[in-house]
């Protein structure tokens, strides 16, 4: 019996020292870097966390009335540079020691998701990597409000000639660096289709220690939204950060903090971005949720003789 409890939890840490070495990819591949080039725009990376949660409403993408609006704001403020046929040849767009993106490009808009779209359109080429790689695209997000910024966004995927919602289902190749993390690293715990039911949850003693997360349900239990709702990114990725730590199970043994979930942090911080966005692509609901409310924790009391004495 205890040669092959041993054996479980040797051949059980093999299995996750395995899936952290191997989950950590070049991190210039991140998002579709594959169409990045000395002059090309096209430096594909995860959207920052301020902006993770931005993602449009499904109905823009194919609404008439969003579209035309967006075809007004993108003739007006974006065809100079992106070109009337949005090949990324417009009169000015031709001189920029970065090309602008060219939307008809089916693979590239493909593998954009839409909050990384949104923090385009929004920041422009004042934030890295595109700062770096002399971008002149203006911040827009001063002058256009977010409904006029979805807009654009909507009338830009027509040239792509894809003419439904611009949503992972729609686009998988979108989570092609997420899914494959998760494969390497995740799948053991939370299973193939993100339901909790990996393999190795039975060893995690079910009276003692937290199953897997069944990522597939609005259940989640570290989060800074009201009972009942979906973490946000940031909650994600502070999970995936640090781990998570409770006591029970052959898994825990021996482990510092009885460390149930490993925590990630070696991952450079776009990967898990990444692997997040895959999350996400499991429940529909993180897409689909309008509003997103915070819990507000007031700041403690200050520290006083009598606090400190009461029992």
């Amino acid at each position: 019996m205890r040669s092959r409890t041993l054996a479980l939890l040797v051949g059980s840490g093999a299995f996750l020292a395995l899936a952290l070495w191997i989950a950590r990819p070049p991190a210039s591949l991140a998002n579709g870097d594959k169409h990045d080039d000395d002059k090309g725009g096209h430096a594909h990376v995860p959207a920052p966390l301020e902006y993770a949660d931005a993602h449009v409403p499904l109905g823009v993408w194919t609404d008439p009335a969003m579209i035309t609006r967006g075809k007004e704001i993108y003739t007006t403020r974006c065809a100079v540079c992106h070109g009337d046929a949005g090949d990324g040849k417009g009169p000015a767009g031709v001189a920029l020691p970065l090309m602008p993106s060219d939307f008809r490009d089916k693979a590239g808009v493909g593998e954009m998701r839409d909050n990384y779209w949104f923090w385009r359109v929004s920041e422009g080429g004042q934030v890295e990597p595109f700062r770096s790689k002399g971008s002149a695209m203006p911040p827009w997000k001063g002058e256009l409000s977010v409904q006029d910024r979805w807009a654009v966004m909507a009338y830009q995927h027509t040239f792509s000639g894809h003419d439904g919602p611009h949503v992972p289902r729609e686009h998988p190749e979108s989570l092609a660096m997420g899914r494959d993390i998760y494969a390497m690293a995740c799948v053991g715990c939370h299973g193939v289709e993100g339901r909790g039911d990996g393999s190795v949850g039975p060893t995690l003693s079910p009276r003692r220690a937290p199953q897997p997360r069944d990522f597939t349900t609005a259940e989640f239990k570290f989060r800074s939204t009201p009972s009942g709702q979906l973490p946000t990114t940031a909650d994600l990725f502070r999970t995936l950060t640090e781990g998570v730590r409770s006591g029970g199970g052959a898994m825990t043994f021996g482990l510092y903090g009885h460390r149930i979930m490993p925590s990630f942090r070696h991952m450079p911080e776009e990967q898990r971005l990444e692997v997040i966005e895959y999350v996400k692509s499991l429940n529909p609901a993180f897409r689909e949720r309008r509003e997103i409310s915070i819990v507000s924790i007031p700041a403690p009391p200050p520290v006083t003789s009598e606090r400190v004495a009461q029992p």
